[in-house]
């Protein structure tokens, strides 16, 4: 169908943008044009929701700290123990402070600092893909600035999540994206397994 505009230009009415097929049977609602951008429109919907999967493993597969293990294990902290720390005041939760000088692991995403093909010395973990590229950062005590030991450089891993293991200090640093209120003398990165 097409509608006649006052200037005698035919405009196109939605039911002139289905293929004939389309207009006489009800099954049939996409028109071959139509096919590319829904399966890209799918493609990115179930990437997001994957992404989004994966941070929610990450937060919520550790839930409290353990102690440390027999021959100097690392406690395992998760997010919710690094927000212990009120910015704004300094203080922290009993949990954190236990944990502040000693060696932990914490699962999380890497956002290097420079483009290095070699890898990376130093770099962001936050608690979620994508956090600080293109979106606003997390608050400082949703971000801890890794320094790896002795310069030791590192695989950039930006698409997994990751577990890094090192010796937490709870000191404010700045950095490209901000103040960060963690600093994680880094030991070993491996990848996250759940």
């Amino acid at each position: 169908m097409m509608a006649q505009a006052p200037n005698n230009r035919v405009i196109p009415t939605p039911a002139s943008f289905l293929p004939a097929a389309a207009s006489t049977h009800p099954a049939v609602i996409f028109s071959a044009a139509s096919v590319p951008r829904f399966r890209r429109a799918l493609t990115k919907a179930l990437r997001r929701a994957l992404l989004v999967t994966a941070a929610f493993a990450a937060l919520g597969n550790v839930g409290q700290v353990e102690g440390q293990g027999r021959g100097g294990e690392a406690s395992l902290a998760d997010w919710r123990i690094l927000a212990g720390l009120d910015s704004d005041t300094g203080e922290m939760s009993t949990t954190l402070k236990e944990l502040d000088g000693k060696r932990v692991k914490v699962p999380g995403y890497m956002v290097p600092l420079d483009d290095s093909a070699r890898g990376v010395s130093e770099f962001i973990l936050v608690p979620y893909y994508g956090a600080c590229i293109h979106t606003p950062p997390p608050p400082p005590n949703q971000m801890v600035y890794v320094t790896m030991a002795a310069g030791r450089r590192v695989e950039v891993n930006l698409w997994e999540p990751i577990w890094i293991e090192g010796n937490l200090h709870v000191s404010e640093v700045d950095s490209p994206y901000g103040a960060v209120a963690h600093q994680l003398a880094g030991i070993t990165v491996s990848p996250y397994r759940w």
